[in-house]
């Protein structure tokens, strides 16, 4: 079990900490329809989200963390 909740854990872009962040599911409140994923770090509170897409000529996915709280 312990290898699963290693494979879970997730580098905060704010204190480094490999952590098992919480996740939060949510809406924007003028916008039912889009779903956002946010995660919590448990050691220092930072919010972050990861885009699942961003444009670029290519159109390929771009795995990058845009802090929420800086």
């Amino acid at each position: 079990m312990g290898d699963f909740l290693d494979r879970l854990k997730q580098k905060c872009p704010s204190c480094w900490q490999l952590v098992l962040a919480k996740r939060i599911e949510g809406r924007y409140v003028n916008d039912k329809l889009t779903r956002i994923l946010i995660w919590e770090c448990t050691e220092c509170g930072c919010l972050w989200q990861k885009p699942r897409r961003l444009k670029n000529l290519d159109e390929e996915v771009i795995p990058s963390l845009i802090a929420l709280n800086d």
